[in-house]
């Protein structure tokens, strides 16, 4: 009977015992249900914005090639279902002539783990060929081992940018042309220089308006002179035009290609060159007309100089309208009468058309002499009628010692009144009628080429004109697709900050509170991705910003000495637990900095973090900096595995890694190209020296005062 309130009472005690253990075992179910329910939420926003991103992802079997999942992004990009891309490898997507090289790829990507950005086309299933831009880098999930890759569409990117790209080609072209032509122009223009230096200065402005200038050369021969440019040799590429003046072939202009190119329109030239080259020839032929006007009427001048006085005399008291007018109808001379009788100054009629002035046309009037003595250089007579009033008109040639047609002396007589008595000269001026309409049409003949070149002028500037419309509006489009991608970014930047900030706070809360070793690494992972991920999106962001020129600093006088030593304290630990030494070399004094402390002190730390990566336990980091000249000098440098020769032409441009043995290739290539950037945004610069296995030193200046 003793025993059994002991044997009671231990059964009691063991019934609390357990009464314990089971409210314990509740607890632990219900933390377990909380802890299920927050991962669950956290996988739900990851597929969210897995689907939802604007990239396509994809997964991909890293030993079979298999497609193994994808986002509908990249559904909509190869024009495929996951169903269907499930059952193919992911080269054959490619254009059948390129899936060899795709393997390769693979395999490459396979045992490197990171394949880098690069542009790939891929055909979809109607045939038809796209772009995409893809990085692919090597993951682990549930301990297999897949690539993932991320695919951006930039068909439309390259169609728009080749098109672009043209259009500048031909405005640039069309420009160097106009240019060539203006400058031969003011030639013209420069006092007192002779026909020879325009031509000299003419054949060195020929190579620059070319497609090729640096190939270019040219030669003008005139007069049995030539002038060349230095580089003058003749070849099989060539192209001339003829100079002719008055109808006749006065010169040649030739141009040159030293070396063959790319056969186009004539040759290896352009179809507007040949205009251009024909254009110079015609300019060329009218300053030659003028010269020689010009050099036979000085001539004339200093010859009849004595009798100059009595000649004017006697051209003044003539009754009749007397002038000398050159061969482009340009009037050079007139009598006392002409004047009176147009109604104008002389000095006022000097150099104008003389059938503007005189018959208010814009040609030549139906009978004028003067074009059938320019034709025969040879006297010449008409009938004109105008106002009701008839005249008699005459055109002497006046010639050089070469018999080359340099005026015409031209006479005009009122034969009103002798009309009115003389009847019998009405059938002669209708025969005289027709024979102005047959020449007429002789002279517009012979005028065609003028015509025809005039034509083409207007040609060249319609098409310049249009070019300059097409470059306007491609300029709204790029002004308005920046403007959308400056939204679409800050967009972006929201869609993923939204989510991942709960994701941040959660897992933090996980982490604190958790004690089961499991739980709470898994929970440290999440959290570590997180921060990682915003860290990544800040960068992007960054670097979007500063691409579109709206990332600025906040500048102030910052302590150079006190900042780096923050940042060395802040960065000793992490090299102690990598047994790295970190060293800080500062001379004893350093003035103030005019800077963004933020954003140099980001720089100072992402190379920091940099040379922690790829320096080997038991390396060396030395952290140095100093003034030169009126700049702020930073230099890190490491005894890590170096960086090879062709990686550094490429290690300022984003999403461009380097991989060690060992490295996860965490990152997206974007610390050193922002870090570049913000000292750039500072008025300064940045460079590498390296050498692979033999380290690396990287250095920024600024300057002092913030230029």
């Amino acid at each position: 009977m003793k025993q059994r309130p002991e044997t009671k009472g231990q059964f009691m005690q063991e019934l609390k015992s357990l009464e314990r253990r089971l409210t314990e075992l509740e607890e632990s179910e219900a933390e377990c249900k909380r802890t299920v329910e927050l991962l669950r939420e956290g996988e739900a926003k990851y597929h969210a914005l897995f689907n939802g991103v604007k990239d396509g992802i994809v997964l991909i079997d890293s030993e079979t090639g298999f497609i193994v999942d994808c986002n509908p992004e990249f559904e909509s990009q190869t024009g495929r279902k996951l169903k269907q891309l499930k059952q193919m490898k992911i080269w054959e997507i490619r254009p059948p002539e390129k899936i060899l090289a795709a393997k390769k790829k693979f395999v490459e990507i396979k045992e490197k783990g990171f394949g880098g950005s690069v542009e790939l086309e891929f055909q979809k299933p109607d045939g038809k060929i796209g772009s995409i831009e893809f990085l692919s880098r090597r993951i682990m999930i549930g301990g297999t081992q897949y690539l993932q890759s991320t695919a951006r569409d930039i068909t439309k990117r390259r169609q728009r940018e080749e098109v672009l790209q043209k259009q500048r080609h031909n405005l640039d072209e069309r420009v160097k042309e106009l240019n060539c032509l203006y400058s031969i122009s003011e030639l013209v223009e420069k006092a007192g220089i002779s026909m020879e230096g325009i031509l000299e200065d003419t054949v060195n402005l020929i190579p620059p308006a070319w497609q090729y200038p640096e190939i270019t050369c040219a030669r003008i021969v005139f007069n049995s002179q030539e002038f060349r440019t230095k580089n003058w040799r003749e070849t099989e590429w060539k192209q001339s035009s003829d100079i002719e003046v008055c109808g006749e072939r006065a010169g040649i202009l030739e141009v040159c290609y030293l070396e063959d190119r790319l056969k186009i329109d004539e040759g290896s030239f352009l179809k507007e060159e040949r205009r251009l080259i024909d254009a110079v020839t015609y300019r060329l032929a009218s300053i030659i007309q003028r010269k020689r006007v010009e050099r036979e009427l000085q001539s004339l001048s200093e010859r009849e100089s004595k009798s100059a006085r009595e000649w004017q005399e006697l051209f003044d008291a003539s009754i009749d309208i007397m002038a000398l007018i050159s061969p482009d109808f340009e009037i050079l001379r007139i009598n006392r009468a002409g004047c009176e009788g147009i109604g104008k100054k002389r000095e006022e009629l000097i150099g104008k058309k003389c059938y503007e002035v005189v018959h208010g046309l814009h040609s030549p009037i139906d009978g004028c002499p003067c074009q059938d003595t320019m034709r025969t250089k040879k006297a010449g007579v008409g009938e004109i009628t105008q106002g009701g009033r008839h005249y008699i008109a005459t055109a002497s040639p006046v010639l050089d010692k070469s018999d080359e047609l340099v005026a015409f002396a031209h006479t005009i007589t009122d034969i009103t009144e002798r009309k009115k008595n003389e009847q019998e000269l009405t059938k002669y001026r209708d025969h005289l009628e027709k024979l102005v309409e047959k020449r007429t049409a002789e002279v517009i003949a012979v005028n065609n080429k003028l015509k025809q070149e005039i034509t083409k002028r207007k040609r060249v500037e319609k098409e310049r004109e249009e070019i300059y419309k097409k470059e306007k509006k491609l300029r709204y489009e790029l002004e308005a697709q920046l403007s959308q991608r400056i939204e679409f970014t800050r967009a972006l930047v929201h869609e993923l900050k939204t989510p991942l900030t709960p994701l941040l706070g959660a897992s933090g809360i996980l982490v604190s509170r958790l004690k089961d070793k499991t739980l709470r690494r898994i929970a440290k992972n999440i959290n570590q991705g997180a921060n990682n991920l915003d860290k990544r999106i800040n960068d992007l962001f960054d670097l979007v910003k500063g691409e579109i020129g709206m990332l600025h600093l906040s500048c102030e006088k910052v302590n150079a000495i006190q900042m780096l030593n923050e940042v060395v304290d802040y960065m000793v630990t992490e090299a102690e637990s990598k047994g790295q030494l970190l060293t800080l070399e500062l001379p004893a004094s350093l003035p103030t900095v005019w800077c963004d402390e933020d954003r140099l002190r980001q720089v100072i730390l992402n190379l920091l973090s940099n040379a922690s990566k790829f320096t080997p336990e038991k390396g060396k980091i030395n952290l140095k900096a100093y003034t030169k000249d009126t700049n702020f000098v930073v230099e890190i440098e490491d005894n890590g595995c170096g960086i090879a020769k062709k990686d550094q032409e490429w290690l300022f441009e984003p999403y461009h890694t380097l991989r060690t043995k060992g490295d996860r290739l965490s990152g997206l290539g974007l610390g050193l190209p922002l870090s570049k950037m913000l000292v750039e945004l500072h008025g300064g610069q940045m460079c590498v020296k390296s050498r692979s296995g033999m380290g690396s030193t990287f250095s920024f200046s600024i300057p002092l005062t913030g230029q």
